[in-house]
């Protein structure tokens, strides 16, 4: 699976607004989300929250059709 892309769209005080846009070859389905903060203390990791969670129905810019079991 190729690489998913991120960016920030808008950062305002101590709160960050991202983008993120699946790899083109994603897997439909549903992907865990957190944040991780580089501190002076080493990396922090936001703890999962299953409302935070990422929901892959339809992938567009998947160039094939998927083999699908029958």
């Amino acid at each position: 699976m190729g690489l998913w892309r991120g960016r920030v769209l808008d950062s305002i005080d101590n709160m960050v607004t991202v983008g993120i846009t699946a790899a083109p070859d994603s897997i439909v389905g549903k992907f865990r989300t957190y944040v991780a903060v580089l501190t002076p203390y080493g990396i922090r990791r936001t703890r999962r929250e299953v409302k935070h969670d990422v929901y892959v129905l339809f992938n567009p810019w998947a160039s094939g059709l998927y083999n699908v079991p029958e």
